[in-house]
């Protein structure tokens, strides 16, 4: 049995560490025989000293192995899954999932909540009144083949080692560590098993990773340990410094979701995001050669209302309510309050972090893990990026509880104008 202590000042003097010393370490995580202060202090020797490629590669499938693996591939068609390194206002795995699997690919989408400023995809599904996140594996299995993909939460039993130190990691300033995101995202997603992976790395203002450089050390990083894996992944890079699209907010992005596979209100910049996403999807899903292909069916899946249909059928076989398709309305919204500008000129950029953190902080986000969230609230962008405003424009909504001078002046803070 490994000692925690001899793990810990062998990693804070800069050495390696086996395979077996980090099962092992696993191992005790899993059977909550570290105390926080020694878990902290590995965790913070590991961001300050890093983790070479193999020592990634055994964390990864340690956690991956720490609970139940689940194969979702099937024999008569590709399955895949995406993964978003978190924005505000990414409503992107709603709007693919849907869509891809129009075009004859199975997505099996495993998904989290939100934390801090980035909003959580299966929050938002949960807006939808009944809507089920929690699957089986048979029911999981049964959604790809009766509608051709699924959104899910991860079960509890699935790389369990991840929860302990995920919470850890956010009180112990050790979030930005690049192995440790590596193995936190892998661990997850090899537990699942599909066909290839989309990863989608953001960076900017409101993505964890803060500039491109960055964001590209995490795609190599999740690029080279898939592949050590013997996985298949493809890896796009999003700048994120303006919200995707014109809502932020669990309930507020459903309406948005629906609006644009209905093909209404359609954010462009949100619709570059989606295609691109999708279309390499498609890619490595093995039923087009290159992005340009791909792109062409995920249009058309969109402009034939295919991609609406698929999400309906989810929607319903996950136990939603499928009116809410045709009637967005059905869908709660706390109380509307309209922001208008204070001065006139071209939008340069919406801060994406400022918007995150202001939804948050009426209710709309978590800045802890169980913190409950409340999907009525939100903000919906009335103008985007490039728009020119007049004084007394209203650039965006706020829905809200409890309306104050405050909340405008913040939001308004957020707007950058030339």
């Amino acid at each position: 049995m490994v000692n925690i202590l001899d793990l810990i000042v062998k990693k804070r003097d800069g050495e390696d560490l086996s395979r077996a010393e980090i099962e092992g370490f696993i191992d005790l995580v899993v059977r909550g025989e570290i105390p926080d202060y020694q878990l902290g202090a590995f965790l913070m020797a590991v961001y300050l000293c890093g983790l070479n490629d193999e020592e990634t590669l055994y964390l990864t499938e340690a956690i991956a192995r720490s609970g139940r693996m689940i194969d979702l591939t099937n024999p008569d068609f590709p399955v895949v899954d995406k993964h978003s390194t978190g924005g505000v206002g990414d409503k992107v795995s709603l709007i693919v999932a849907p869509l891809v699997s129009a075009c004859g690919v199975g997505v099996g989408l495993t998904a989290g909540r939100g934390l801090g400023h980035t909003g959580g995809t299966i929050d938002k599904l949960e807006a939808i009144e009944g809507f089920k996140t929690c699957l089986s594996e048979d029911e999981m299995r049964d959604a790809l083949q009766k509608v051709g993909c699924f959104i899910a939460s991860q079960s509890d039993d699935v790389a369990p080692a991840d929860r302990v130190l995920y919470s850890m990691r956010d009180v112990t300033a050790t979030v930005e560590s690049i192995p440790l995101i590596i193995s936190s995202i892998l661990g997850k997603k090899l537990a699942v098993k599909t066909d290839g992976i989309i990863f989608d790395v953001k960076y900017g203002r409101g993505a964890f990773m803060g500039d491109r450089a960055r964001a590209e050390e995490l795609g190599d990083g999740l690029k080279r340990v898939v592949e050590m894996f013997d996985g298949r992944c493809m890896v796009t890079y999003t700048e994120h410094n303006s919200p995707h699209g014109r809502a932020v907010g669990n309930a507020i992005e459903v309406v948005e979701t629906i609006g644009f596979l209905r093909n209404e209100k359609v954010d462009e910049g949100l619709r570059e995001v989606c295609y691109r996403v999708g279309a390499l999807m498609l890619v490595i899903g093995g039923v087009v050669d290159d992005i340009e292909g791909g792109k062409e069916m995920i249009e058309r899946s969109h402009r034939t209302g295919e991609g609406l249909n698929r999400f309906a059928r989810m929607v319903e076989f996950q136990g939603g309510d499928v009116r809410v398709v045709d009637d967005v309305g059905i869908i709660n919204l706390a109380d509307r309050y309209s922001v208008v500008s204070e001065q006139c000129g071209v939008i340069e950029m919406i801060d994406a972090r400022v918007v995150g953190e202001l939804v948050r902080d009426i209710g709309g986000g978590r800045k802890k893990i169980g913190d409950e969230v409340d999907a009525s609230v939100g903000i919906e962008l009335m103008m985007s990026v490039g728009d020119r405003v007049e004084r007394g424009d209203v650039i965006a909504n706020i829905y809200c509880r409890d309306f104050s001078s405050n909340l405008r002046e913040r939001f308004l803070s957020a707007v950058k104008l030339s």
